[in-house]
């Protein structure tokens, strides 16, 4: 006889997904929040201030290794900037990606996510990516990231990778959902909660002009 496992919603990512984030005051709903509340599931929402790329694939992927057994997981990630660097899963430090390699940078980010993905495949769990804060672009690396494969695998765009996206349509831009300190707003964190429910059920994402370092121009460091 096998046993029906409860839902679990595991959600990952930095101050974007984090409640504990003193710019929402209490005052805003975090979008791993909203998104277990649409879908009336169980979550574990693992998302921490400041996190880079490799605490949030660490953390998730130990969070999936205590749960799989227990119960039935889906699995959401909004990647955070790709110059972050964790020491130890302690301690993350922004990243003067100044005089490095700017492709080794997007790839190490890119390897986070394809090597979850395939942790979430071996288990037979469904996982869904969406990137929140982009990096810094030229024409050289647009060029280069436009023919990357790492772009039609996981369903995502150029404007995604340089600019992070909130937002499963073309209507709105970052700047009307940021909070002081660059923070997604409720409007925002709603935005965010769809654009993953829309990425799960397969609905195709608007297309959206490219904005640039829209959000690290105005955002303070977690």
């Amino acid at each position: 006889m096998s046993i029906i496992k409860q839902p679990l919603l595991i959600t990952g990512g930095c101050s974007f997904g984090d409640p504990k984030e003193p710019d929402y005051k209490n005052s805003v709903t975090v979008w791993p929040i909203v998104v277990s509340k649409i879908l009336d599931i169980k979550l574990l929402n693992v998302s921490k201030q400041g996190a880079s790329n490799d605490y949030i694939e660490n953390i998730v992927f130990d969070s999936i290794l205590q749960n799989h057994e227990n119960y039935d997981i889906q699995v959401m990630v909004l990647w955070t900037g790709a110059d972050r660097v964790n020491v130890f899963d302690t301690d993350t430090y922004p990243g003067n990606h100044q005089g490095y390699d700017q492709k080794k940078i997007l790839n190490k980010t890119f390897r986070n996510i394809k090597r979850l993905d395939l942790i979430c495949k071996q288990f037979n769990i469904p996982c869904y990516h969406r990137i929140g804060i982009g990096f810094e672009n030229s024409d050289e690396l647009n060029e280069w990231l436009i023919k990357h494969p790492i772009l039609k695998e996981f369903n995502l765009s150029l404007f995604e990778i340089i600019s992070g996206r909130w937002s499963n349509t073309g209507e709105g831009a970052h700047a009307q959902w940021v909070l002081e300190n660059g923070h997604p707003n409720q409007d925002g964190q709603n935005a965010i909660a769809q654009m993953f429910i829309d990425t799960m059920n397969n609905i195709p994402l608007g297309t959206l002009g490219t904005q640039s370092n829209l959000i690290e121009d105005n955002f303070i460091y977690d």
